[in-house]
Parts: structure tokens; sequence; C-alpha cells
């Protein structure tokens, strides 16, 4: 998949291997996923291994938008990657870094 890039960097308050296992755990997905005050992430669904699905559907005024995806890497703790699928929208390949940064944050 081509297409436009987009890069965005944050620095966490937690080293690389919690960082890395947040983005695989329900729970903590379903609460970082959420753009807005309006927008609910109902249903937090992720299958992490190379091949294994990931889904999500945010709930909003507007309606639900439904993401599915597809992990292709997954190297613990420095990247993932899994593919980004959303209805009417453009298929694209989200990648992750994880790199050690001061005491214990991650950016």
């Amino acid at each position: 998949m081509t297409g436009p890039a987009a890069t965005v960097t944050r620095v966490m308050p937690a080293p690389p291997e919690v960082v890395y296992d947040e983005w695989l755990d329900q729970a903590a997905l379903a609460e970082f996923m959420c753009p807005s005050p309006d927008t609910r992430a109902t249903t937090v669904a992720c299958d992490p291994r190379i091949g294994g699905t990931l889904t999500i559907v945010m709930g909003d005024p507007a309606g639900d938008v439904h993401i599915t995806g597809e992990y292709v890497v997954l190297e613990r703790p420095r990247r993932l990657s899994f593919t980004w699928r959303h209805e009417g929208g453009v298929d694209s390949v989200v990648t992750i870094t994880f790199e050690p940064h001061g005491d214990d944050q991650t950016p």
C-alpha cells in the first residue's frame, strides 16, 4: 500500500516494553483510540500475532466507525505494524516504533 504518509511523535511516560504492550492490550487500546470525549471505543478486539486481526468500533453521535486490520510486524519492544482498513476510507499501514528516551520514557 502506498499513498500519503503521516508521522506523529509522542513521548509516553513509560519504557518501550510497557508502551509496546499497551498497544496490544484491548482495554488500553480502547482508551487510547478515543479521539474526543464524544467518541467511545465500543468494541476492541486484537489477536497480536503475525496475521492476527485487529478490530475497533468507535461510536460517536454521527454513528459507528468500523476499523479492521491485520498485524504484519511484531518486534517487541521496538516496532509493531498493522494494516488499517476504515470503511469508506483509504487502506493504510500503521507502523509504530518505540525508542528509549530519558528516564523511563518512550517517544
